[in-house]
C-alpha cells in the first residue's frame, strides 16, 4: 500500500512520463510527419496551379473538357463548348428564340483567338496559388504554432477556392457584365448577349435577347424556372426590365442550360482518395527508432451486447476504437489486433435464444 506522500510522488512521476511522451510525439509529428504532409499538399495543389507546367503530374483535370449544351425537352439552345483551364476555347451554339428574329435559328461559333474567360475558375486557381505560396513561405523546422497557422491559412484559401464554384457573384454576369462580341467568329447581332458561369459542378450557358428602351414604366416580371429532363433548360417570358450598358433594357427572351462537367463533380474527385492513401502508405507503420514506442499496443473490448439499444453504442465505440488502433499502428506501435473478452452479453444472448426456440415449438 502507498502512503499519501508515495501516492503523490507516484502520480507526479506518471504525469511527468506522460508529458515527456507527449513532447517526444509532438517532436516526431513536427519533424517527421508534417514535412511529408506539406510535400503531398504541394503536389496536389500544383496539379491545379494555373502556372503549372510540369507535364509529369497526372491529373483528372488535365486536358480539355467538351460539354454538350442541350435539354431533353427544349431545343431553344443546342451546341457544345470546350473548356481548357479557366477558358472556353471553342464552341458552337444554335439558338432559337420565340420573341427574337421571328423564331428563326441563329448560329454562333466561339473563336479560339478570343476565348471566354470564366472568372470563377480563375478565382479558384488564384486561391490555390496563394495556398501554395503559404506552404512555400513556411520553413522547417516547424513549431507547433507555425504548423497550426500554416494549415489554418492553407485551409482557408482552399475553402475559398472551392466556394468560388458555389457562391455566384451576380456582378460578374449579365446584365452587369457586358458580353464581348469579339469572342465569336461571326458578328453578334445587336440585342443578343451570351454568358457562361459555374454553378457547383455544372457549366451554365445563358442566352439573352433584349431591346433598349427609351422610357419603360412596366413592372418587371418573370416566369418560374422549369426543370426539363436531366439537364435544366429554361425559357423565361418577356417583360423583365434591367439596366444593361447604362441603358434601360427589356429582356425579350432568356434561355439557360446547365451542362455537367465530370471533372468538377465531388464524387469523381473523392473516389480515388482511399486508393491514393494506400499507395502513399498512410496505413503502414512508421519507422520510429524511439525505444519508448517499442511496446505493443493493446485495447481490450467486449463483444457487442444483445440488447438492441446498445448495439448502436457498441458500433460507435468500435468505430472510435478502430480509428485509435489505426492511428497507433501508423505511429509505429506493433498493433496486430483488438482482443475481446467475455461478458454478460453472451449469457443474455443464450437465454434469449433458448426462449425464442421454445416459443417457436
Amino acid at each position: 500500500m502507498f502512503n499519501a506522500n508515495e501516492e503523490d510522488t507516484h502520480t507526479i512521476s506518471i504525469l511527468q512520463k506522460e508529458l515527456d511522451t507527449l513532447t517526444r510525439e509532438t517532436e516526431w509529428l513536427l519533424n517527421s510527419q508534417i514535412p511529408n504532409v506539406v510535400l503531398d499538399l504541394k503536389r496536389g495543389l500544383k496539379v491545379n496551379n494555373p502556372d503549372n507546367t510540369n507535364k509529369n503530374l497526372d491529373s483528372e483535370f488535365s486536358g480539355n473538357s467538351t460539354l454538350a449544351i442541350s435539354s431533353n425537352n427544349n431545343d431553344s439552345l443546342k451546341g457544345y463548348v470546350t473548356l481548357n483551364g479557366s477558358e472556353i476555347i471553342k464552341g458552337e451554339l444554335q439558338i432559337k428564340l420565340h420573341n427574337y428574329n421571328r423564331g428563326n435559328l441563329i448560329k454562333f461559333s466561339i473563336s479560339p483567338l478570343k476565348p471566354f474567360f470564366v472568372e470563377q475558375i480563375g478565382d479558384a486557381q488564384n486561391y490555390i496559388k496563394v495556398a501554395l505560396d503559404t506552404l512555400d513561405s513556411t520553413h522547417e523546422p516547424f513549431t507547433k504554432l507555425s504548423a497550426i497557422e500554416m494549415f489554418e491559412t492553407t485551409l482557408k484559401y482552399i475553402t475559398n477556392s472551392r466556394n468560388a464554384f458555389i457562391n455566384i457573384n451576380e456582378e460578374k454576369n449579365f446584365p452587369y457584365k457586358t458580353c464581348d462580341a469579339q469572342m465569336f467568329d461571326s458578328s453578334l447581332p445587336e440585342g443578343i448577349a451570351i454568358d457562361f458561369r459555374i454553378e457547383g459542378f455544372e457549366i451554365v450557358t445563358s442566352v439573352y435577347a433584349f431591346q433598349f428602351q427609351a422610357g419603360a414604366t412596366t413592372t418587371p416580371t418573370t416566369t418560374k424556372l422549369v426543370q426539363l429532363g436531366g439537364i435544366l433548360g429554361t425559357h423565361k417570358q418577356p417583360h423583365k426590365l434591367c439596366k444593361y450598358k447604362d441603358k434601360l433594357t427589356t429582356i425579350l427572351d432568356e434561355i439557360m442550360v446547365k451542362s455537367l462537367d465530370p471533372r468538377l463533380e465531388e464524387n469523381a474527385i473523392e473516389r480515388g482518395w482511399y486508393s491514393w492513401w494506400e499507395t502513399k502508405g498512410f496505413f503502414e507503420k512508421s519507422n520510429i527508432t524511439n525505444s519508448d514506442v517499442s511496446d505493443n499496443f493493446v485495447m481490450i473490448t467486449p463483444p457487442p451486447n444483445v440488447t438492441g439499444n446498445l448495439h448502436i453504442g457498441h458500433a460507435l465505440t468500435f468505430s472510435i476504437q478502430d480509428a485509435i488502433v489505426r492511428w497507433c499502428r501508423m505511429s509505429g506501435y506493433p498493433t496486430s489486433w483488438i482482443p475481446g473478452t467475455d461478458h454478460a452479453g453472451i449469457g443474455t444472448q443464450s437465454v434469449v435464444e433458448q426462449k425464442l426456440f421454445k416459443e417457436k415449438k
